[in-house]
């Protein structure tokens, strides 16, 4: 019969070989999928640039439809965004083209459609600047650079730390 100290040492011998197991297989997943650790967390940050490009070529789309930039906002919300999903608001999309198609939102989870605006999946209104002098160039919000481009859709981050800044790093923009 099998003494308690004989036991305790089989038990402990599992152990040993069950924390070796995993950790061989985790070693193995590693090397073969490194991508994996890095797709799991940058899942709403691309997300994130799917929507701010969307939105960025729907308005270049409504430009090129009516020759004119659709009336001037700061987001992605309100007259602008009704416009952009095929309304005629203001008479500014008389045809009732839909240059945008975004499906509901679900705030913390998925961008979208929600109260009237178009939110990422943090619940941030995306931010928009455009070109409505036609000077042929804006100046990026972020770092303050000249971008030849016509429009220019980013999506704040949420202020951070103790100083509330935002880490500009972490913005995702239409221009970049």
């Amino acid at each position: 019969m099998p003494t308690l100290a004989s036991r305790a040492f089989t038990v402990i011998r599992w152990l040993m070989w069950s924390i070796l197991i995993v950790l061989g297989v985790w070693i193995i997943l590693e090397f073969t999928f490194p991508r994996v650790g890095n797709g799991l967390s940058n899942g709403p940050k691309s997300s994130a640039k799917t929507d701010v490009v969307m939105i960025a070529s729907a308005i270049t789309a409504y430009e090129a439809e009516y020759g004119k930039l659709p009336p001037a906002s700061n987001a992605v919300s309100g007259d602008l965004l009704r416009n952009l999903l095929g309304e005629n608001v203001g008479g500014n999309n008389p045809r009732g083209i839909a240059f945008l198609d975004v499906g509901q939102a679900i705030p913390g989870k998925k961008s979208g459609l929600y109260k009237g605006a178009f939110i990422d999946s943090r619940g941030s209104n995306y931010k928009i600047m455009m070109d409505t002098n036609y000077a042929g160039y804006l100046i990026d919000p972020i770092f303050g650079q000249t971008v030849k481009k016509r429009v220019l859709v980013w999506n704040p981050v949420p202020l951070i730390g103790w100083r509330k800044t935002a880490n500009p790093n972490l913005q995702v923009m239409s221009w970049k």
